[in-house]
């Protein structure tokens, strides 16, 4: 059987325009054709892939779930919990504001007839010079609806008023090894009732003569 190159020719191997297989030729625009259809098929596969994801998250999306009652009960529980800590503390910060109101207008009232006994004159013992406030007869002084705090109750309204009740206390000092002082102590002690608890303010004081 004759053979030889010009009966059997191979195949070209690794030819730019054929396959190295069949040893089939192909022309630049097949090729061309070849790779604008390829091209086309990557971009439609891409574009379904896109697509696909988008679909795939609006699912995802519109199957969210929303909040269970247990959750709902426990946000409730908590807000509720922190309503009434706030209303609460705004509460004692108005009982505290009140007591500390009442508290100056008693520790006022006891300063007031304490500057009296100091500033009442003229005060010399020796000369047989001594105030009416100083010459308390009995020595205690008991006052009462004494006005600690007065607050209209709206417009037009009755007032609310917290009194009390003021005692007064004058003592002359004895003298020391027969030697008069002349010195007096007075004690100013004001009582009043608040919300169903009793308080008391007391201030002291010493006036000697003025000369």
């Amino acid at each position: 059987m004759p053979s030889g190159p010009d009966l059997c020719p191979p195949a070209r191997v690794g030819s730019v325009y054929g396959s190295t297989a069949e040893g089939i030729r192909r022309s630049p625009s097949e090729f061309f054709v070849l790779a604008v259809e390829i091209g086309t098929g990557i971009a439609a596969l891409y574009g379904v892939h896109r697509s696909s994801g988008k679909i795939l998250y609006l699912l995802k999306a519109s199957g969210r779930r929303g909040f269970t009652l247990l959750e709902v009960l426990v946000a409730t529980a908590l807000l509720g919990l922190l309503a009434g800590s706030a209303i609460w503390a705004l509460t004692q910060a108005n009982n505290y504001a009140s007591i500390a109101r009442l508290y100056t207008g008693a520790e006022t009232a006891a300063q007031n007839q304490i500057d009296l006994i100091l500033t009442e004159g003229p005060f010399n013992p020796q000369s047989a010079q001594v105030p009416i406030v100083l010459t308390l007869s009995p020595p205690s002084q008991v006052e009462t609806d004494i006005i600690l705090y007065s607050e209209p109750n709206g417009t037009n309204g009755p007032a609310h008023t917290i009194v009390g009740t003021r005692t007064t206390t004058v003592t002359k000092v004895p003298p020391v090894n027969g030697v008069e002082l002349n010195l007096y102590t007075a004690t100013v002690v004001v009582t009043y009732t608040y919300r169903s608890k009793n308080y008391r303010v007391q201030l002291n004081a010493m006036r000697a003569s003025d000369i």
